[in-house]
């Protein structure tokens, strides 16, 4: 290499060229520096050598794998901790849910029981008022079934279909009928569409 670009300068012709430094006790995968050279006509090397890059890949390399063992560390510490909190969760959803259903079963069991024993004999507005405590504990049976759903989203996939909005409105109006009658409320609502989703999910929203 020295040979040739002597030869360059000693003919008067400016050339470039490349040189490519490896350390002699470097690493096989280590690449020093890289250097673009000028040759003038005084056969000198010109004084505006500029160094392009120094790259040293094994310890690139070495910094990467460090970097991604510590990333993939974190990650599992973090994956691990959402595994427990959604344990977590889940048991707490279903002690819950649990404690929720022993009363609204004993509430559906007597509505059930007056309304077999008692039905015939019972005037209209009484009979109007027994239905609404019935529709009333079935929809809190759909949100306890909906908390457990919601405990276990990680495990089991949600169920998404066609939802008419105007049930879903339906039903969140009849969720809050007593809060409604209190306050001499009006809910109007104009078309409402179909949309894909959770239909208890759109309701409770």
């Amino acid at each position: 290499m020295r040979r040739r670009l002597a030869i360059v300068a000693g003919l008067g012709i400016v050339a470039t060229a490349a040189l490519v430094l490896v350390a002699r006790d470097a690493p096989p995968d280590a690449v020093e520096v890289l250097l673009p050279i000028a040759v003038g006509v005084a056969g000198l090397l010109a004084t505006g050598i500029v160094l392009v890059a120094v790259v040293m890949q094994h310890r690139s390399r070495a910094s990467a794998a460090a970097l991604s063992q510590q990333m993939t560390g974190q990650l599992a510490d973090r994956d691990h901790q959402l595994e427990q909190a959604d344990r977590e969760i889940e048991r707490f959803a279903t002690i819950a849910a649990h404690d929720l259903q022993e009363p609204l079963r004993t509430i559906l069991t007597f509505t059930d029981l007056v309304d077999r024993k008692y039905g015939d004999t019972l005037n209209g507005e009484a009979r109007d008022y027994l239905l609404r405590v019935a529709g009333a504990a079935a929809r809190m049976r759909a949100l306890i079934e909906d908390l457990l759903v919601y405990a276990r989203i990680g495990q089991a996939e949600r169920r998404f279909e066609p939802v008419d909005l105007r049930e879903c409105l339906n039903e969140a109006v009849a969720n809050l009928e007593p809060a409604i009658l209190e306050t001499n409320a009006v809910v109007r609502a104009g078309e409402l569409p179909t949309v894909r989703g959770n239909p208890q999910g759109l309701a409770q929203l």
